[in-house]
C-alpha cells in the first residue's frame, strides 16, 4: 500500500461487495445507516469512535467492528488525529445466500492487491473473517414483516431521485405525516428525507463510476443543483465527488 494514496474503493460488478480503504484521514461521518448492506471493518492504524443509539465504541489498531443493516451510527477520529480504516460492505441477500468461503475468496483477492505483502493481507483477511462470522451469528436484522416503513424504504431505494413529498408518502398509506415519520425513523434509523438523501448519494456513487460528469450525476440523482449535491456528497462520503471519482477510477483500473 502506498502511504501517499488516501483511499481505495472496489465494488464488485454486481454491487454485492464493496471494499473501502481510508488511508491516513481524519474524516468524520455523521449519523447514517447502511440500507441494504452489512459492514465489517478493521482499524488499521489510529483510533476511531463509532457511536450508535445503544453504545459508544472506541476502536484502536487491529480492532474489528461490525455494523448491521439499518443501524444508525456515526464515525469520528479520536482527538481529530488521522486513522486508517479498512471496511467491507456486503449486500444483505448476498451475505445470507452465498457460501462464506466465496466471500472470503473475493476479499482475499482484493487484500492481496491492496497490501502487496502476503503476511499483511493474511492478517487482515483473518480479522475480516472473524467479523463475517459475527454478522452471520447475529441472524441479520430485518424490518418487521409487512411494515409500511419497509415498503416506503424499498420504494426510496429503487427510485431515490423521485421528487416525492412526505405528504405524498403519508397519504399513500393513509396515516398522518407525523406518525409516518416517527415510525419510519424508529425502524430505519433516519427520517424519510434523510434516508432519501443518503440513497441519492449511494446512487450517485455508482454513477460516478460510469464516466458521467458531476453535473450530470447531480441531476440524475435528483439534486436541484450541483452545489447542493457536492455538499451532501462530501458530508456523507467524506470527500468531494471529484475526489471520489478519481479514487474509484484508480481502483477499477486495478481489477
Amino acid at each position: 500500500m502506498n502511504n501517499e494514496e488516501n483511499g481505495f474503493y472496489f465494488s464488485s460488478n454486481n454491487n454485492t461487495i464493496d471494499i473501502v480503504l481510508l488511508n491516513k484521514v481524519n474524516t468524520s461521518y455523521p449519523l447514517h445507516t447502511h440500507a441494504e448492506h452489512y459492514t465489517v471493518g478493521i482499524v488499521v492504524d489510529g483510533e476511531i469512535v463509532i457511536e450508535t443509539n445503544a453504545e459508544k465504541l472506541v476502536c484502536k489498531s487491529d480492532n474489528i467492528f461490525t455494523i448491521p443493516m439499518d443501524v444508525p451510527h456515526s464515525i469520528k477520529p479520536v482527538r481529530d488525529c488521522s486513522y486508517t480504516m479498512l471496511s467491507v460492505c456486503i449486500h444483505h441477500d448476498y451475505l445470507i445466500q452465498t457460501d462464506i468461503n466465496n466471500i472470503r475468496f473475493m476479499i482475499d483477492k482484493k487484500l492481496n492487491q491492496l497490501f502487496g505483502e502476503k503476511e499483511t493481507a493474511v492478517k487482515y483477511s483473518e480479522l475480516l473473517s472473524d467479523g463475517l462470522i459475527v454478522l452471520l451469528a447475529n441472524k441479520l436484522k430485518n424490518l418487521t414483516k409487512g411494515s409500511y416503513s419497509k415498503d416506503i424504504k424499498h420504494k426510496i431505494i429503487e427510485v431515490p431521485e423521485a421528487a416525492v413529498s412526505i405528504e405524498d408518502m403519508s397519504n399513500e398509506i393513509s396515516v398522518s405525516s407525523f406518525h409516518m415519520i416517527r415510525q419510519f425513523k424508529k425502524e430505519v434509523g433516519l427520517t424519510p428525507h434523510q434516508f432519501q438523501i443518503q440513497c441519492r448519494i449511494r446512487k450517485a456513487q455508482k454513477m460516478l463510476l460510469c464516466d458521467k460528469t458531476i453535473a450530470e450525476v447531480a441531476l440524475d440523482a435528483g439534486f436541484c443543483d450541483q452545489s447542493h449535491f457536492i455538499k451532501c456528497f462530501k458530508k456523507i462520503v467524506g470527500m468531494t465527488p471529484a475526489s471520489y471519482q478519481k479514487v474509484a477510477k484508480i481502483s477499477k483500473e486495478q481489477e
